[in-house]
């Protein structure tokens, strides 16, 4: 290979996502580079917008000022923008546009109450004329760029769609109108009549002078355009250039290396060679577009310096300029280029078989002066463009190089490529510690989340395992999961299977032991007694406790299974025992045994009760069966006692007698003792059964209105004035039977009913003692009555 100035390259990916990889240089030669680029002395450090060579003695530099030279760039002196003796304040100037030393027009933005402004100057840029102004869009106003076909016509485009001519040199401008409302940034034409205009995401284009525009919309933002004829044009944003052959119907990605930055100006010489300037780096191509080739003028570490803009006075004339009051001039066409580098592997693959062939793409252009040069691992094996390479070892890691010379200067790229050794399939762990515990016959859920899709681009499958049986799963997008209620240890796995790029298959298992925890269904338990006093405990035994469980008696305590008994002292109480082991399985077992704790209370106190000679009265008290009972009712009583729950007894005469009530539990004993009075009254004289009863003694007739009623009179008398008097009591069946309550009645001598008068139940409140209330005798005169 020649011996050529050498620059080493990396790789970065395009802008574009199916664009081929291209790499641009990183470390760089100065001296071979920027040697061709002088270096013009600024009176300011200002940042520097845009700049116009009217020849090679005049040059103009647009920033918030105006720099300016009439020696070819050797000396420059500071225009401070004025217009009428004023300031214009707030500049910023974005293109210039001089027809004589004189006589210019400049671009951009200025705070003059926030509205578009073209100024015009015939003093070389000492003193300006607001020769334009708009309202187009919204704020901040301003004009990006100018393009004139001659001294005399020229269009200026800005913010908001606006688009504007002059035919005077820039004396008057008219607006024109299309239906963008997007800034516009670049305007180029070829003539009088084809012009085109890039703006945010539109493209125009006129072939009548502007007179309407052809508006198509991209999802790009557009920077610049150019075009070498009515159908060849370039258009550029942020790291992507593209061509047309058809006026713009059709745009080509040119894959083109601008290195990630802003494209900010396009140029050509001829249709062949051009100029393209991204924020660091200038490209060349001498091809129409083909091939580029670049010198890097920024390296990546300045952030100081970005570059704003060029303009070319002829095909070796130029200048650029950029932000800190960076400027240079070339007279030679900036030198030498370096070519672009890159290359990829056919495919690819992320990582190669070990001793298979694979293509090695060339992407640095097939330009017919380049020579190429492979090393591996520093040792030269291949001159072609596109060699073939077989890498041997496996699981190895390998440096390509590749360098391109273009016969003056070289560049180079180096990419690592890597061999597949015996590679796993990577897949996270199962959920979950390393062993889970759980209850038998509880549901458990193995879940795998974030599982990878692909291997190497190849898909994975994955399957889940139960104890070495496929059982199916669930799951969505990257996570699989599996629920089953287990009643023995399971294994659980899932096994993924992908195949790699050469061909094998590569299977990885991940698993997840289960442990069912075994706890008691049922216990042996057994009490001393079932039965106790209320006041009393008994012993109650689990007969096979088993070790590492634990028995909690609710309300009792908790004791730990030794394989043996466990004994409980327990008071009376519904047995429930809960069995736990460890701390993550439990079940609860209710209603083992029902200890019964006895409390006997015969209802220990008075209770006044009354019945009548010769009546039946019923004594009870509804307990157990199990109980046991005694009765005490007295001699004149049938019967005198009894050990029944419930005795229907007979008094043979009047009085009140005492009843004594013994009651005990037939298995814990436990007895009470209750006693109470009983009222006994004479037999009735007189009853009244259901509607009339006629005494052949009085011969007075009582009337009952109510049938659930039965009255019994106890005793009669007739008053001095003749009327009759009669007394007892009345009960019913419902609700209270067995109350008895005092009646009294008066009759007329003729026997009809003058009155009744009764007491009810309701009458006692809550007294006891009062609860039967009955009249014995009434005694009677013209004037009162006695009871």
């Amino acid at each position: 290979m020649a011996n050529t100035s050498a620059l080493t390259l990396i790789y970065v990916p395009m802008h574009s996502l199916n664009r081929l990889l291209l790499f641009l240089p990183f470390f760089f030669s100065q001296l071979a580079c920027l040697a061709q680029w002088t270096p013009l002395s600024m009176p300011s450090n200002q940042d520097l917008y845009s700049v116009f060579m009217l020849d090679d003695n005049n040059l103009y530099i647009g920033s918030n000022i105006m720099l300016k030279s009439n020696n070819g760039g050797s000396t420059w002196s500071q225009v401070n923008i004025t217009s009428g003796g004023l300031p214009v304040v707030g500049n910023l100037i974005q293109d210039l546009h001089f027809s004589d030393a004189n006589t210019g027009v400049m671009a951009g933005f200025f705070v003059l109450g926030g509205s578009q402004y073209i100024f015009r100057t015939e003093s070389g840029g000492n003193d300006w004329t607001e020769v334009f102004t708009a309202n187009i869009g919204g704020q901040p106003r301003g004009f990006n760029d100018l393009s004139f076909i001659n001294n005399s016509t020229g269009w200026a485009v800005g913010t908001g769609g606006a688009i504007v001519k002059t035919t005077n040199g820039g004396a008057t401008w008219t607006q024109q109108f299309s239906s963008a409302q997007e800034d516009l940034f670049s305007v180029h034409f070829l003539d009088a009549n084809i012009g085109f205009i890039a703006g945010d995401g539109t493209f125009l284009k006129t072939t009548n002078g502007g007179a309407t525009w052809n508006t198509t919309s991209h999802n790009a933002a557009f920077s610049e355009v150019f075009f070498t004829s009515q159908n060849v044009g370039f258009i550029a944003g942020w790291d992507f250039l593209w061509r047309t052959t058809d006026g713009g119907q059709t745009w080509q990605d040119l894959q083109f290396p601008n290195g990630n930055s802003f494209i900010r100006d396009i140029h050509f010489i001829s249709p062949d060679t051009g100029y393209v300037l991204s924020q660091r780096q200038l490209f060349k191509t001498t091809d129409g577009g083909n091939i580029w080739e670049y010198q890097q003028l920024l390296g990546a570490s300045n952030t100081l310096h970005l570059l704003e803009g060029f303009d070319w006075l002829n095909a070796n004339k130029a200048i650029i300029v950029g932000n800190n009051g960076w400027c240079r001039m070339t007279a030679n066409a900036g030198g030498n280029y370096y070519p672009i580098v890159g290359f990829e592997v056919e495919g690819n693959p992320q990582k190669l078989c070990a001793g298979q062939d694979y293509q090695l793409v060339n992407l640095t252009g097939a330009a017919p002066n380049y020579t190429y040069e492979w090393q591996l691992e520093g040792v030269t094996f291949s001159t072609e463009a596109n060699p073939i390479i077989n890498l041997p070892n496996l699981n190895t890691y390998y440096d390509v190089k590749l360098t391109v010379s273009n016969g003056v200067l070289s560049s180079s790229v180096t990419m690592e490529l890597s061999t597949l050794g015996n590679v796993s399939l990577y897949m996270p762990e199962l959920n979950g510690n390393p062993i889970i515990t759980t209850c038998q016959g509880n549901q458990v859920t193995i879940t795998s989340p974030s599982l990878p899709q692909f291997y190497f681009n190849n898909p994975i499958t994955y399957k889940f395992l139960a104890n070495g049986v496929e059982v199916p799963a669930n799951g969505s997008n990257n996570s699989i999961y599996y629920s089953t209620s287990i009643t023995d240890t399971t294994l659980f796995q899932l096994v993924g299977m992908a195949v790699t790029p050469c061909g094998d298959t590569v299977m990885t298992v991940k698993q997840k032991l289960v442990n069912a925890a075994a706890l008691p269904t049922s216990i042996d338990i057994t009490a001393d007694a079932l039965f106790i006093c209320d006041d009393e405990t008994t012993v109650i035994h689990i007969n096979n406790s088993v070790p590492g469980v634990s028995y909690n008696f609710h309300g009792v305590g908790t004791q730990f299974g030794n394989g043996g008994p466990l004994s409980f002292t327990s008071p009376p109480i519904n047995v429930t025992v809960t069995v736990k082991n460890g701390s993550f399985c439990q079940r609860t077992l209710n209603n083992l045994l029902e200890i019964t704790g006895v409390k006997i209370n015969a209802g220990v106190g008075n209770w006044y009760g009354a019945t009548f000679v010769g009546d039946t009265v019923t004594f009870a008290y509804y307990l157990d069966p199990l109980y046991n009972y005694h009765w005490e009712f007295g001699p004149s009583a049938m019967p005198p006692a009894s050990t029944e729950s419930t005795q229907q007894v007979v008094y043979q005469e009047a009085g009140t007698f005492p009843v004594q009530l013994s009651i005990s539990h037939a298995v814990a004993g436990c007895p009470d003792t209750a006693q109470s009075l009983v009222h006994v009254f004479p037999a009735a004289q007189l009853e009244l059964p259901t509607e009339v009863c006629y005494d052949v003694n009085t011969g007075l007739v009582f009337t009952n209105l109510s049938g659930d009623l039965t009255y019994k009179i106890l005793d009669v008398t007739v008053g001095a004035d003749g009327y009759t008097y009669a007394t007892g009591y009345w009960t019913r069946t419902y609700p209270f039977p067995g109350l008895f309550n005092l009646v009294l009645f008066k009759f007329d001598p003729d026997g009809n009913l003058v009155w009744e008068k009764k007491t009810s139940h309701n009458d006692h409140g809550s007294n006891v003692g009062f609860r039967h209330f009955v009249g014995t005798t009434v005694t009677a005169d013209a004037w009162e009555i006695s009871i």
